[in-house]
């Protein structure tokens, strides 16, 4: 009987982990599907053991769970879909597009998210984990109920190891889930099997996931021979353990041209406070931004207060800083008036360095995006933000377009936030972090052509560019940087340095170059898990 149970057990493993046996293994030759006597053996899968009053060998019950969704039904099915398409980029999209999600209520929201971003961030070590107890010699298969399995374990696996979860919890209404699909039908050996690995990893995963894998798991090993190449062990080790964590919500708060700095201030407080409670306070930030507090997470941010009246955009501490280096730059130059100012934004979707150019009271701002569908956002943040009037959008390609020829102002300004490979934000898009090395080759080449384009057709003498992205790696950053001050044709470009204090918090990430380079996980206090990002201001000379 156990030998009958026990290949059921592995013809099951097919729907999970992408074994396709012709036939149910005889006990002598089960191993080549991949199990070890030891990984899948019956009575390690089915001993006794009391968990919370439970016992580890039962399953869920047989009756029918509610069909309302459930912060981890909404996750698993997430999940599910992400792993059904070719390109997984920004997964958690597919979460948070999803109807049922946004019909939850905000801790279950809250909670759905963190259980989906726990599996993005931290695949590499749960995949791990798992094939240590059920282990496969052919890929995932695609097939609905392969993935709704699959994702089951990944969620209660995650829940079991990262996550403050309550086990039986963690197990039992995870398991439940695989009854609530409306189209996809599991049966009841299948739901036996995904009970038995996750009870598996209940009893072993802890001292598998501490013994045999790092947290350099859940990232390309080609990536994290860059960093440490370029930045050491010790800060390498801080941008990925910062990677693993989810960042803070931060928000730019919009200036009034006609205020000065201690009534921007003043607003900044009365901002701040709107988002307090007596236990968890909103922050301001050395440089203006406000850190949300985490009781406003759960919820959608065009419910939080002041959204409708646009005072404020979210934004990244980080990616506020080419904004600020650039205007800092512009209201030094002599004779020249900000609301005379012609400024251009290069790839500027989704649109907030374009809202800070705006805020700050220069006379024209032309913001330059690529992709007409990603415009969409950008026109409705401007006109939430009530800055429609101050801000030309133009769809077209920012190595081609230049201004106007009757134009009566020549572009002192401009921001070239370039494509890159993002990895600097890895907190906020796991699916950068598993991305192949081949994704630099296209983008190496449009960041160059950006540049020229912009500092040789766009700026005028006199002006200033700045040259930023959010990677982390010196190919994208530094090195085309040093590559276009070195030209011998073209614009003659030098660097006009960020010196210390002009942007407050920030002053140990200016290099001996004048350069910015912030790295997740190293700078001290609230800036500690902001996105990795590179700033470099140059000046047009001739």
């Amino acid at each position: 009987r156990h030998h009958i149970v026990l290949g059921c057990l592995v013809q099951l493993s097919s729907f999970a982990f992408g074994f396709c046996p012709n036939y149910i293994p005889s006990r002598r030759n089960y191993q080549q599907y991949g199990f070890s006597t030891t990984e899948l053996s019956l009575p390690k899968l089915l001993t006794v053991t009391k968990v919370q009053g439970s016992d580890v060998s039962s399953t869920p019950s047989k009756e029918s769970p509610t069909t309302n969704p459930s912060a981890r039904s909404v996750a698993v099915f997430s999940l599910m879909n992400s792993l059904g398409k070719k390109n997984r980029s920004f997964g958690i999209r597919q979460l948070e597009n999803d109807p049922d999600f946004l019909g939850l209520e905000k801790r279950d929201k809250a909670f759905a998210r963190l259980l989906f971003s726990t599996v993005e961030r931290r695949q590499g070590q749960i995949d791990k984990v798992v094939l240590n107890f059920a282990r496969s010699k052919k890929s995932q298969k695609t097939k609905a109920i392969d993935r709704l399995c699959r994702s089951a374990i990944l969620i209660g696996a995650a829940q079991i190891l990262f996550l403050d979860v309550a086990e039986h919890a963690a197990i039992h209404d995870t398991v439940e889930v695989l009854r609530m699909h409306p189209k996809v039908k599991v049966s009841k050996p299948q739901i036996n099997f995904v009970n038995a690995i996750l009870r598996n990893i209940q009893r072993k995963g802890m001292l598998e996931l501490e013994t045999n894998t790092t947290i350099y798991d859940n990232i390309e090993p080609w990536l994290a021979k860059e960093w440490i190449e370029t930045y050491g062990d010790e800060k390498a080790n801080s941008i990925v353990e910062a990677s693993m964590n989810q960042s803070p919500i931060y928000i730019s708060v919009k200036h009034d041209p006609q205020s000065n700095e201690a009534e921007h201030e003043e607003k900044l407080e009365r901002i701040r406070d709107c988002f307090s409670t007596e236990d968890d306070v909103a922050t301001i930030l050395p440089h203006g931004s406000i850190e949300i507090p985490k009781h406003m997470s759960g919820g959608g941010v065009s419910q939080w207060p002041l959204y409708e009246d646009g005072e404020w955009w979210v934004q990244d501490p980080s990616a506020s800083l080419p904004a600020i280096a650039l205007h800092n730059a512009l209201c030094k130059l002599e004779n020249q008036q900000k609301e005379d100012m012609h400024i251009v934004d290069l790839c500027s979707a989704p649109g907030g360095k374009t809202s800070q150019l705006c805020s700050f009271g220069f006379g024209k701002v032309t913001a330059i995006e690529v992709s007409k569908k990603r415009t969409r956002p950008l026109k409705e943040n401007m006109e939430r933000l009530q800055m429609e009037e101050r801000c030309e959008i133009v769809v077209a390609d920012g190595r081609e377009w230049v201004p106007s020829s009757d134009s009566s102002s020549p572009v002192y300004g401009v921001l070239a936030d370039v494509p890159c490979s993002a990895t600097g934000v890895g907190s906020r898009r796991p699916d950068v972090l598993r991305k192949s090395a081949d994704i630099l080759d296209e983008l190496l080449i449009t960041q160059r052509e950006l540049a020229v384009h912009a500092s040789d057709n766009i700026l005028a003498v006199g002006g200033t560019m700045v040259y930023a992205t959010c990677s982390l790696l010196k190919q994208e950053s530094e090195d085309q940087v040093k590559w276009l001050l070195s030209r011998e044709d073209g614009a003659v470009m030098e660097t006009d340095p960020i010196m210390p204090g002009e942007l407050p918090g920030f002053d140990d990430a200016i290099d001996e170059n004048g350069w910015l380079r912030v790295l997740p996980g190293v700078l001290p206090g609230s800036l500690k898990y902001c996105d990795g990002f590179f700033v470099a201001r140059l000046k047009r000379i001739s």
